[in-house]
């Protein structure tokens, strides 16, 4: 090799040597990220994968990684609480008697380290108490206490809460206990805002008996089978830091582990309208960082969605009537049933626009109910909701002489209008 060339190459081995480069692990990655309309997305920091739902309509004003699956930690309670419920409708979970704890369930029988109701001997707990001990203080102890209730041992109920995601159509929310501890639990931010939805829509009344309070206080004297406190009352605060800092907020769940990071479910009401938000894999250096880091990303997600957006319910339009050939009477009156609720960007609201699509006339026998034509309410070009329009009474087919009659005029109508 000439010397110039082995100095061209000993210059590039070096070049390449020396230079920085990057790999596919030191990459950031991929952030996939959604709006409604294609509204400027919210400046989140932390989140890894997020999503903002109108509870209204379910539509999902947006999403960041919506469909990563991720580690729920103790999100996983919310869905325990929901088979809980579930469950108590069977009578197979009872809400207000109060009954033994199971030794399995004892506070000194779960990890070292856990969240705790703390449960224990001689003890008679309800099952709302149960609720609020996982709603408020996220008591692993009292995810296995309601398992064993429930169905007996905590991988039957696990699969008792996987059955029940399945049958909501939420594939992807998988769990291996009631806890989520497991580190094999799974969830998405788009199917947990969808559950969480669900949730609410179900049992509304959790928002203010269980998920709003600021704290729990466990055990009391009436939690013993001689009313005789054997030691005492633990007082544990609502770790959901939004019920204090912003308004309208009611509920849901936090949640951490080593293996999911930070989490929040949260949902907030203003005037009247109400938002879902799902925060997933914060990371953070420490507990207080890690909190302050998701409630800072739910509010601006929040903030973003009631700033944005509104829902509203568009006019219900008056069709009248529609004319009828071959029947007993020559008009029929028509029907539309109530729009559904509609989300657009703030700034066009005032664009949403309204069309009726009817024949022009219709043949009976005509059915009370049946479909006559459509509204359709369009933002641009786009068509948001298509709602039928209904006949409101039956018209009977006519006599013979009638319906002769008004195909006769049909065809001769048609017949002059091709010689036009």
């Amino acid at each position: 090799m000439k010397p110039g060339v082995r100095r061209a190459v000993l210059a590039l081995f070096l070049f390449l040597l020396l230079s920085p480069f990057s790999t596919a692990d030191e990459r950031a990655p991929d952030v996939r990220e959604e709006t409604l309309f294609g509204v400027a997305p919210p400046e989140i920091e932390y989140a890894p994968a997020a999503v903002v739902m109108d509870f209204d309509t379910g539509e999902i004003l947006y999403a960041r990684n919506p469909d990563a699956r991720r580690v729920p930690a103790s999100l996983t309670k919310l869905v325990t609480i929901y088979t809980a419920l579930n469950a108590s409708r069977e009578g197979r979970f009872p809400l207000e008697e109060a009954l033994p704890v199971d030794p399995r369930a004892y506070a000194s029988a779960m990890a070292p380290g856990s969240s705790l109701m703390f449960l224990g001997p001689d003890q008679l707990v309800s099952g709302w108490d149960l609720l609020r001990g996982l709603a408020v203080s996220s008591g692993n102890d009292a995810a296995v206490e309601v398992a064993l209730r429930v169905s007996g041992s905590v991988g039957a109920f696990a699969a008792a809460m996987n059955g029940a995601m399945h049958a909501l159509g939420l594939s992807s929310l998988y769990f291996e206990e009631a806890a989520g501890l497991s580190p094999g639990n799974r969830v998405t931010a788009r199917e947990m805002a969808i559950f969480t939805r669900i949730l609410i829509a179900q049992w509304p009344e959790t928002l203010d008996t269980l998920f709003t309070l600021p704290h729990f206080a466990y055990p009391q004297a009436h939690h013993y089978s001689r009313s005789v406190m054997q030691g005492g009352t633990i007082l544990q605060h609502n770790r959901n830091a939004l019920l204090d800092r912003y308004p309208g907020a009611d509920g849901l769940k936090t949640g951490y582990t080593s293996a999911a990071g930070y989490n929040l479910a949260a949902t907030a009401v203003r005037e009247g309208r109400r938002l879902v938000v799902v925060v997933l894999g914060i990371d953070a250096p420490d507990h207080i960082e890690g909190s302050q880091r998701r409630t800072a990303d739910a509010i601006t997600l929040l903030d973003w969605g009631f700033e944005n957006f509104r829902t509203i319910t568009p006019a219900r339009p008056d069709p009248g009537t529609l004319k009828v050939l071959g029947g007993r009477e020559r008009t029929v009156a028509l029907a539309v049933p109530e729009p559904p609720p509609l989300v657009l960007p703030s700034e066009a609201v005032g664009l949403l626009r309204g069309e009726i699509e009817l024949p022009d006339y219709a043949w009976a026998p005509l059915g009370e109910g049946e479909r006559a034509g459509s509204v359709r309410y369009l933002l641009a070009d786009q068509v948001l909701a298509e709602i039928p329009i209904v006949y409101r009474v039956p018209v009977e087919e006519g006599h013979f002489f009638r319906r002769l009659w008004d195909r006769l005029s049909l065809w001769f109508s048609d017949l002059a209008a091709r010689f036009r």
